[in-house]
């Protein structure tokens, strides 16, 4: 299964059982997920219960239904899948960058990927996921644009480049196959915009042109803060933090806004709700997104801390540990007012944070 890029994300066998699924970075470099990893974290744990009973029981069009939580793809989330996510509680993350563990070597936008050299065949030269720059040299020399090593103009997330020859408009980050543009995209965010809670990061969910977007922010930039990728001079804390809030982002614009939430709205208003919720749902959904970020955090800890020299290391570690305490309070806070308004729904968030992180 192929994504809008032509990125191979998901794998299944001949009745169209999910077997693997693959998430990379904006810039190509892979990760793993087990059919079973609903948080998409790389591994499978009390995160992914929790969201795997959130679903528990709706079946296709109900308002709980979580396609991810339906791990054969039978239209139902029930035992046949508890017992998928059972029998890998616990399994060890694949490595970073791995793309397969079935032999498929067809990953990032379609390019065939060398596990013995790390790079990607892009038809007509190599490129280094790792880098975000392509190996070898432009064999069309300037068509592109003056650096012949530059990968998509330094913006993979909005264009591709099937033959390694020069950069094309993908779709965007939108709710259909129409592409709203990047002047369109930067006046709709700022409209949007509003001051944080005095964090640098930020996102949202809006709309533009009759379409969902993804808007992020970093608040201190004199034009209002839209932020579409991280910029190339951030240390490595603050492209995890920004990945991980758009993850959060992600949440909502995939299982809580609607499909066409954007229809007859005015650019830089917010989309309707998904069926079945209700901006009174906001507390449980805040907290579900919250969760998957603080998740997506915590790996990050792990994972792009201890690729660094120790001084820089700890310096990254500690950075990290400060979002996950925010995170945690803001998984209290709404997970809190979600149980004391709908007490028949209740998300035990305690067990999926550190004892030092409840206060």
């Amino acid at each position: 299964m192929c994504d809008r890029k032509y990125d191979v994300i998901a794998m299944t066998d001949a009745d169209g059982i999910l077997k693997e699924r693959t998430d990379y970075s904006p810039y190509g470099v892979a990760r793993q997920r087990p059919p079973a990893d609903l948080n998409g974290d790389g591994k499978i744990d009390g995160v992914d219960q929790l969201i795997f009973f959130n679903a528990w029981g709706a079946a296709i069009g109900a308002a709980a239904y979580n396609p991810d939580a339906d791990i054969n793809s039978d239209g139902a989330v029930n035992g046949s899948d508890f017992l998928i996510l059972s029998n890998n509680f616990g399994a060890d993350p694949a490595p970073p960058g791995a793309i397969s563990k079935l032999g498929n070597t067809v990953g990032y936008s379609g390019y065939i990927y060398d596990d013995a050299i790390g790079l990607s065949l892009a038809r007509f030269r190599w490129y280094d996921a790792e880098t975000g720059r392509w190996a070898t040299r432009d064999p069309v020399e300037y068509l592109d644009g003056s650096s012949l090593y530059l990968y998509v103009k330094a913006s993979p997330i909005k264009l591709y480049d099937p033959y390694g020859l020069s950069a094309e408009c993908s779709s965007g980050i939108t709710n259909d196959d129409e592409p709203i543009s990047p002047r369109d995209q930067k006046r709709c965010c700022q409209k949007a915009y509003s001051p944080g809670d005095g964090e640098i990061l930020d996102g949202k969910v809006t709309c533009c042109k009759g379409k969902k977007q993804i808007c992020m922010y970093w608040h201190p930039d004199s034009r209002r803060g839209h932020r579409p990728e991280p910029a190339p001079n951030w240390r490595p804390a603050e492209k995890a933090i920004w990945n991980c809030i758009r993850r959060h982002e992600e949440e909502h614009f995939n299982n809580h806004t609607a499909p066409n939430g954007c229809k007859g709205k005015q650019d830089g208003g917010n989309p309707d709700p998904a069926p079945g919720l209700t901006p009174n749902d906001k507390p449980k959904w805040e907290c579900l997104a919250y969760i998957v970020q603080r998740s997506c955090v915590e790996s990050a800890a792990r994972q792009e801390c201890e690729t660094l020299d120790p001084g820089p290391a700890e310096a990254c570690r500690r950075r990290l540990e400060r979002e996950m305490d925010r995170v945690s309070d803001s998984i209290k806070s709404y997970c809190s007012e979600h149980n004391k308004n709908k007490p028949h729904d209740r998300i035990d968030f305690n067990i999926l944070l550190p004892p030092g992180a409840i206060r």
